[in-house]
């Protein structure tokens, strides 16, 4: 169970272009890094680090409490 506005982890294989690693250095985070997005909802959540086999995200705090039909990458 997640809520909003908590950390959670994707993990899988070539989770972004060229096997990039990037982590945000600045705060309000970003929603792309290494082009590389997070759609949850159909928001785009803010992102603290990506790699080939992770990537670590905010829950965007917009996002209907109950159950998620599913997310996807961009």
């Amino acid at each position: 169970v997640l809520a909003p506005g908590s950390l959670a982890s994707i993990f899988g294989t070539n989770l972004t272009p060229d096997s990039q690693y990037c982590q945000s250095d600045s705060f309000p985070l970003p929603t792309e890094l290494c082009g590389t997005r997070v759609l949850v909802d159909n928001l785009q959540a803010p992102l603290l680090f990506v790699s080939p086999n992770q990537i670590n995200f905010q829950l965007p705090y917009e996002v209907s409490t109950g159950s998620l039909t599913g997310g996807r990458l961009a």
